[in-house]
């Protein structure tokens, strides 16, 4: 029976600590700042500015030029090979900070990891993945010109 009698004692002395704990001070109020009040100061210092510098080269990898591609790009079209992670929205904005345009819409497609063997070995082709970006009217990027 002493090894319940610890036991209780145990639970008991966690209890009393729990119930007293030191009361917690809440932070005094700054005084309030000429036309901006205390609450929204501290909410704003607390947001970061996001750095867009490494937003490009994080999701666009390199232009994706092809015959199809040429052609695409006398009608506004660009292709892109981008990263396997990156949705249409990093796209377009990461294309917006590089280049300087209005992105109108981006559509993206997926090719399939394709078998390969040589010899006896087999293995797998890497899948990719391509965006095509529609810039706004009268918008052109000097990468796919000849």
């Amino acid at each position: 029976m002493a090894i319940f009698d610890k036991l209780k004692t145990k639970r008991s002395q966690a209890a009393r600590t729990k119930s007293a704990r030191p009361a917690v001070k809440e932070p005094a109020l700054s005084p309030k700042a000429p036309g901006q009040p205390a609450a929204a100061k501290s909410q704003s210092a607390k947001q970061k500015p996001q750095d867009q510098s490494g937003l490009a080269s994080a999701f666009l990898l390199r232009p994706h030029v092809t015959e199809k591609g040429t052609r695409l790009a006398e009608e506004g079209w660009y292709l892109f090979a981008v990263n396997q992670k990156a949705n249409k929205n990093n796209i377009k904005k990461a294309v917006q900070n590089l280049y300087k345009v209005k992105v109108v819409s981006v559509n993206v497609c997926r090719t399939a990891p394709k078998k390969r063997r040589l010899g006896r070995q087999s293995g797998f082709k890497q899948g990719t993945k391509k965006a095509l970006v529609k810039l706004a009217p009268g918008q052109t990027l000097d990468i796919f010109s000849v």
